[in-house]
């Protein structure tokens, strides 16, 4: 039982050593959203998915981060006015430019 308990503190402190190494280099907040890029370039968001801004593949609001890149992203915007703030742009490492929404 001892080196079960001692596996498992062990991976929860394994986890938590592995999310302190990535912390928050960008942010992006519109009316109804909000995006931000870790340390590792993971994308992650959160917020309105009406017209499908966190890009997702369902529509509803959430309230807990998403990851929507696993990596390579290195700059987020959003849209910010009455009419334009269904959407979400992203450039990759590569140079490509994304779009959701």
């Amino acid at each position: 039982m001892k080196t079960l308990t001692t596996f498992w503190l062990a991976l929860l402190l394994g986890q938590a050593l592995a999310l302190s190494e990535t912390v928050v280099t960008n942010i992006a907040a519109g009316g109804e959203n909000s995006f931000f890029i870790k340390s590792d370039g993971s994308l992650w968001g959160m917020g309105n998915n009406q017209a499908g801004q966190l890009g997702v593949g369902i529509f509803y609001a959430t309230n807990q981060p998403q990851l929507i890149v696993t990596g390579g992203v290195t700059a987020v915007t959003v849209g910010n006015g009455v009419t334009t703030d269904a959407h979400c742009l992203f450039l990759k490492s590569d140079g490509s430019l994304w779009g959701m929404g």
